[in-house]
């Protein structure tokens, strides 16, 4: 049985992908840099993640919950906001 994580995961992040790239392309009229910017911000969200997999990793954690991206994300978010605010 899949998880409802698992299965959201893969039902729910290509689509919006797809609508995003597809909105890029159209504001920004071009095909190349819509998919570069994409590219930037995956990198800027999942390299956090995965140094944060590995630490957990370390200090004995050695499966990390579905849930543990959200708390990257959610962790970015109030760093800038309070970097904003300040």
């Amino acid at each position: 049985m899949v998880r409802a994580a698992d299965r959201d995961k893969l039902v729910l992040i290509p689509p919006i992908l797809v609508m995003v790239v597809g909105v890029l392309v159209l504001m920004l009229r071009a095909v190349i840099a819509p998919l570069m910017l994409l590219a930037g911000v995956a990198l800027s969200v999942f390299a956090p993640c995965g140094l944060a997999g590995l630490a957990l990793r370390e200090i004995g954690f050695p499966d990390v919950d579905a849930t543990v991206p959200l708390w990257c994300c959610s962790s970015l978010r109030s760093v800038s906001t309070t970097r904003s605010s300040s």
